[in-house]
């Protein structure tokens, strides 16, 4: 946290108003949009390496080409169905969306 420290004035007020203003100016800043953007582009290519790292399930587990299928199709599954769950997670306890789950 930052603090600023104003002898004249009233210390208390001063810190939160000054943690405030930093906190606004490093969420509304270009290097906290450049840091969200490279956190976007690197995890947005982990959806199309699965065909790299495939070959070394097969080999080291020991899966057949019907089980790697398998289990791209619960990947893809889970891509598409975490963003309605992120969404709902905005507006939702976390209670209620774990009572979405089965058992």
């Amino acid at each position: 946290m930052v603090f600023a420290f104003v002898a004249a004035s009233s210390g208390v007020a001063t810190e939160v108003l000054t943690t405030v203003r930093f906190a606004h100016q490093v969420l509304s800043g270009r290097w906290y949009t450049l840091l969200a953007c490279l956190l976007i582009l690197s995890a947005s290519g982990a959806m199309y390496e699965f065909g790299i790292y495939s070959w070394a399930l097969k080999s080291a587990l020991g899966y057949d080409q019907r089980a790697v299928t398998t289990l791209a199709f619960f990947k893809d599954l889970g891509s598409n169905v975490d963003v309605p769950v992120g969404l709902l997670s905005e507006v939702a306890p976390p209670w209620a969306i774990s009572q979405l789950a089965p058992p």
